[in-house]
């Protein structure tokens, strides 16, 4: 290795000491604080020649035989399913409870088959903020992508439309997060 690489290498490894050490000592309150920030900051709206384009980053997950895609600002966490217990004579999209930081949280299951758990399955935790509200079962988290809601078309017919943002020229059904926190809309 040069002398002329050695001092740049030796100033980021002294950046990034720095950095963890301010980190460390970081209160909750600044940590939440610095973690706003960054989340308006990716929330802007992109400009694309000269015009304001509306943007969705979305989490494309696999439920059943499909995928489906959830506004990244409404995921709080996702997790492995520790267990969930189906609720007798509960009205779909709503499927039963898991336990989640010491309290029940209510799982949905947005897919049109049974819920089938395995080592892949993973709960999407929705929420505003950090504070969970509910989580949605998926049977795998496929990939994150970046959309306009211009290119959104409305949803069909059928019971998810209640819940669906639009669909994307591919087919993804992008659900919509905000509603799906309102309980009024899980309702019949």
């Amino acid at each position: 290795m040069s002398n002329a690489v050695e001092p740049t290498i030796h100033e980021r490894l002294a950046a990034v000491r720095e950095a963890a050490a301010l980190d460390r000592h970081r209160t909750p309150e600044a940590a939440r604080a610095l973690l706003d920030a960054r989340a308006r900051q990716l929330a802007r709206r992109a400009v694309v020649d000269d015009v304001m384009v509306d943007v969705l980053d979305l989490l494309v997950v696999q439920v059943g035989d499909e995928r489906i895609a959830i506004p990244l600002d409404s995921i709080v966490a996702i997790a492995r399913v520790q267990r969930i217990a189906p609720l007798p004579r509960v009205v779909a999209p709503v499927y039963g409870v898991t336990p989640w930081r010491g309290r029940p949280l209510t799982v949905l299951s947005l897919g049109t088959g049974r819920v089938v758990i395995t080592g892949e399955t993973r709960i999407v935790v929705l929420g505003t903020g950090a504070r969970a509200a509910l989580a949605v079962v998926v049977d795998g988290v496929d990939d994150v992508q970046r959309s306009s809601r211009a290119d959104l078309s409305p949803p069909g017919p059928g019971p998810r439309r209640r819940y669906a943002l639009g669909i994307l020229a591919d087919g993804l059904l992008v659900v919509n997060g905000d509603t799906l926190l309102q309980p009024e809309t899980l309702a019949p």
